[in-house]
This record gives structure tokens, C-alpha cells and sequence, in this order.
């Protein structure tokens, strides 16, 4: 598995505590349910997590996919290496339709 990325669409229970611990320290107004994964093998382990973002205590906030990706080293506790947004308003955008 060297160098590509293997997707799957269901995670471990390994693979879903290591996006929890990896978000510990990141502070967001999300709880991230991830949906789907993919990982790479390098000299450590690269994980993309693709999740659904739902926001914790504000009602006025719109939930949204999250393209997550987590390092976790050989030695040493996983991190967030980035977090991207994933908006699909300006592809969908509202509007009634008469039928």
C-alpha cells in the first residue's frame, strides 16, 4: 500500500478513535461524523476522513461535508494535518420548482 491511497467506505473502531483523539485538540463548533476513509503508508500512517460536520450548540449554523486528514506518526499521537469545507450551495442552489 506504499504511496497510494486505499479507499473504503466503512471505518474500524481503531480508525474512528483516531479521528476522535486527532480532533481533541483541534477546536471547532463541529462534531465531525465520518462516513468514509482512505489511507496511505508512508513513515507513518496518513488517514482522509470524509465527514459530516454538524455543528454542536448553534441552531444557526448549517451542517456541511468535511474533508479531514490525520497523521499518525509510528511513535506518537495522531494529528490534524488539515480540515477542508466541502460547500455544495453554489452547485445546489435552493429555488422551488413549479410543477
Amino acid at each position: 500500500m506504499p504511496l497510494r491511497w486505499v479507499y473504503e467506505p466503512y471505518l474500524t473502531n481503531y480508525e474512528a478513535l483516531l479521528l476522535f483523539n486527532a480532533l481533541m485538540n483541534h477546536p471547532d463548533v463541529y462534531y465531525y461524523k465520518p462516513i468514509a476513509i482512505a489511507k496511505r503508508e508512508e513513515t507513518g500512517m496518513k488517514y482522509r476522513y470524509l465527514c459530516i460536520a454538524i455543528p454542536k450548540d448553534n441552531p444557526f449554523i448549517s451542517s456541511h461535508f468535511a474533508d479531514i486528514e490525520v497523521y499518525k506518526p509510528r511513535l506518537g499521537a495522531p494529528y490534524v494535518t488539515f480540515l477542508y469545507r466541502m460547500e455544495f450551495d453554489h452547485l445546489f442552489p435552493h429555488r422551488i420548482l413549479d410543477i
